[in-house]
């Protein structure tokens, strides 16, 4: 289990989290919702160790990784998935996934980078196709499942998804969101920053309203589905 206590970070002298706290619990997906500027990014980036982390803790299952390195955190399971897909233009596809395979060796798995790219390929068949293509002329939504597979070749046991389904055309966003309930079935923990909140709800196991830095609702998302009007109210939708 991942656990952040009473965490607080931010940018030059700006506090952008006040003292959250949030389990993520192996297996179960975590919804994160909330208005621009709330924190949301900046509470997967400090998860992930992107963000160094002002005040608090960040466990993973009673260990102290609050000021443990990226690298370490990937090799431990706990994997970001960024905002923006943020792929390497200029590599090829396959060039982009063997970036993602680097992890393995380090953490001892047994999957060789060729087997791992190959299920990538199983997963998301229009990247075989596209293998030799550089990311940079993929469309968006191939951009979207470019990142995803990249970030799921180091296989985590967290993955923290930034707004996987921004700027995607309805169709694909289907396509992802098959994809990550496979992935949810299979186990695999999901926290995940969703600017559409009624889809993110009925996804997820939990779910928490972040607002202003702060954690302002939170509970199951069923029970937040249920006073949708609160959500909305403080997502400022209308």
């Amino acid at each position: 289990m991942i656990r952040l206590t009473d965490l607080r970070t931010g940018y030059g002298r700006a506090e952008a989290l006040h003292g959250v706290s949030i389990d993520v619990h192996p297996g179960e997906v975590l919804a994160i919702v909330g208005p621009n500027g709330a924190g949301k990014t900046t509470l997967l980036s400090a998860i992930a160790g992107v963000r160094p982390v002002w005040s608090g803790t960040i466990t993973l299952d009673g260990a102290d990784i609050t000021s443990t390195p990226t690298a370490n955190r990937v090799e431990r399971g706990i994997v970001l998935c960024p905002e923006g897909r943020r792929i390497f233009a200029s590599l090829s596809v396959e060039e982009n996934l063997r970036v993602g395979a680097v992890s393995l060796r380090a953490k001892g798995s047994k999957t060789s980078p060729k087997e791992a790219i190959e299920s990538a390929y199983e997963r998301f068949p229009i990247l075989g196709e596209r293998r030799t293509q550089r990311g940079g002329t993929l469309s968006g939504g191939q951009q979207q499942m470019l990142a995803i597979a990249r970030a799921l070749i180091s296989e985590p046991d967290y993955l923290l998804l930034d707004e996987p389904s921004l700027g995607l055309a309805p169709a694909v966003i289907e396509y992802v969101y098959e994809i990550l309930g496979a992935l949810k079935e299979g186990g695999l923990a999901i926290a995940m920053v969703e600017e559409g909140a009624e889809r993110a709800l009925a996804f997820a196991d939990n779910a928490l309203v972040l607002n202003s830095g702060k954690i302002v609702l939170e509970g199951t998302a069923s029970e937040l589905s249920s006073h949708s009007d609160l959500v909305t109210s403080y997502l400022g939708e209308h």
